[in-house]
């Protein structure tokens, strides 16, 4: 049985340097409408919505997997979780970070930090069913310290 996931995006304003929400895309135009609704409060939603050129945003597609907080993971988001690497002779547990990539077809989480299995230094990937299991603590775009 397929599953379909919602097809959403946000949107890195190289120009600007800012993360937007895109609300609706306009391919004729190359345009997009931003949908960046922030709740100020219970009663009161302020809403900000404008266009922006193809040209200077770098699209950033929804995985549809949620971090176990329930929160959405978009490529390029920086993941936190407990790694495992393992030989016959010895292994690592660590907390370490990876971004979500899109490549070859599917999204994956590379691992940003190395672990050494052995006094060998591995890295590696990890797979879908283990992302549930991270944390998004930020994305490449606003926080590339974090994996630097």
């Amino acid at each position: 049985m397929m599953s379909h996931r919602e097809p959403k995006f946000r949107a890195w304003d190289k120009k600007n340097r800012v993360m937007i929400q895109v609300g609706m895309i306009d391919f004729d135009d190359r345009i997009i409408e931003t949908d960046d609704g922030r709740e100020e409060d219970k009663e009161m939603i302020v809403e900000y919505r404008k266009a922006v050129r193809f040209d200077d945003l770098e699209f950033i597609e929804y995985t549809g997997l949620k971090d176990r907080h329930g929160k959405e993971i978009y490529e390029g988001d920086i993941l936190k979780s407990k790694a495992y690497a393992f030989t016959l002779d010895s292994h690592d547990t660590k907390e370490c970070l990876s971004v979500v990539k899109f490549q070859d077809g599917c999204f994956s989480a590379k691992l940003v930090t190395v672990l050494e299995v052995g006094g060998i230094p591995t890295s590696g990937y990890l797979v879908s069913r283990d992302l549930s299991q991270c944390e998004t603590i930020g994305n490449m775009y606003e926080n590339s310290e974090l994996i630097k």
